[in-house]
C-alpha cells in the first residue's frame, strides 16, 4: 500500500510539473517549453507566452527530468531563485524580437496589379507603435480593374505610389501574432487623356496628369517565421477627393450612357489589401 502511495504521488507531480530554464545569469523561471530553434526558444508561463534567445540561458531542464545544455558559461555560474531579473536580462513580459526594429517588406499581391510594392516599418522603443513609408512603380501600359477609378478615364495608365504608415501594436510583440490597427496616408499618380465636346464635336486633349491622395483605416497581422523573417497582412478601407480635371473626366466618362440622374462625384473610396513578405534587422 505504500509503495502505491508514494507512486500516485509521483504521477501527480509529474502531471503537474512543469520545465524550468535557467538563465546564464544564476536566475530561472518555470514555465513551458513550445518550441526551440536554433536561435529562440518559445515559452509559456501562467502569465503570457514570450521568446528567449538561446544567448540568454544556461540550460532547460524539462518535467520528465531530462536536461538540454544550452550553453557553457565562460565563467561561474551561482544559481540564486531570489535573484531579480533586469530587464536586460530577460524582457520579461515581452518578445526580443521586437529588438529589431526595422522592418523592410513586400507586397506579395501588388503584381497582381502589375505593381512592386515595397514597405519600410521602425518599430519604436516602446515596442507598441509602428511608423513607415511605402512606394510602389506600376509596369501596366494602361491601368486595370484594380485600379477601376483611373481604368475609367480614356487611355488611363498609373505611374506610381508612395504612401506613410502609422500602425498601434496593443500586444506589444509578446506573441508571435500580434494585431494591429492603423493609418495609411497614400499618394497615387496617374496620367490620362480628357475628351473636349464642343459645338457637337468631340476633341481629345493628351497626356494630362491627375493624382489621388486617400486616407486609410487599416487593420492587419503581423507573424514572426523567426528572428528575422515575418508575414504581415494588411487590410485598409478609405476614401480620396476628385480634383480638377480628374473630377471634371471621371465624371464626363460616369455619366456618358447615363438617360437618368445625372451625377457629380467629389469623393470615392479607396481601398487596399495587402499580404507582405518581410525581413526584420
Amino acid at each position: 500500500m505504500r509503495i502505491l502511495f508514494f507512486c500516485l504521488v509521483f504521477y501527480v507531480c509529474s502531471a503537474f510539473g512543469q520545465d524550468k530554464v535557467y538563465y546564464l545569469n544564476g536566475t530561472s523561471k518555470e514555465c513551458k517549453v513550445l518550441e526551440i530553434t536554433p536561435e529562440l526558444i518559445y515559452i509559456k508561463t501562467s502569465e503570457s507566452s514570450e521568446y528567449l534567445y538561446r544567448s540568454q540561458l544556461l540550460l532547460i531542464q524539462f518535467k520528465n527530468g531530462s536536461t538540454e545544455i544550452i550553453n557553457t558559461p565562460t565563467q561561474s555560474v551561482v544559481y540564486n531563485p531570489a535573484a531579480t531579473l533586469k530587464p536586460s536580462d530577460n524582457n520579461s513580459g515581452s518578445n526580443p524580437l521586437l529588438h529589431k526594429a526595422g522592418n523592410l517588406s513586400i507586397n506579395t499581391l501588388a503584381p497582381c496589379n502589375a505593381d512592386i510594392a515595397v514597405f519600410y516599418e521602425h518599430i519604436t522603443k516602446s515596442k507598441m507603435f509602428g511608423l513607415g513609408i511605402m512606394g510602389a512603380y506600376n509596369f501596366n501600359i494602361h491601368a486595370t480593374l484594380p485600379n477601376q477609378f483611373i481604368a475609367a478615364l480614356p487611355h488611363a495608365k498609373k505611374n506610381y505610389d508612395a504612401g506613410l504608415t502609422f500602425n498601434f501594436y496593443p500586444g506589444r510583440f509578446e506573441n508571435r501574432t500580434t494585431l494591429y490597427i492603423g493609418a495609411m496616408i497614400k499618394y497615387t499618380q496617374f496620367n490620362f487623356d480628357m475628351e473636349k465636346d464642343s459645338l457637337g464635336i468631340t476633341s481629345v486633349s493628351y497626356d494630362h496628369k491627375g493624382s489621388q491622395l486617400a486616407t486609410l483605416l487599416t487593420l492587419g497581422t503581423h507573424t514572426y517565421f523567426n528572428e528575422h523573417f515575418f508575414l504581415k497582412t494588411m487590410a485598409g478601407l478609405g476614401a480620396f477627393r476628385l480634383r480638377d480635371n480628374y473630377q471634371t473626366e471621371f465624371n464626363l466618362q460616369s455619366n456618358r450612357n447615363s438617360t437618368g440622374k445625372m451625377h457629380h462625384y467629389t469623393y470615392l473610396p479607396k481601398i487596399y489589401i495587402g499580404i507582405n513578405l518581410g525581413f526584420s534587422f
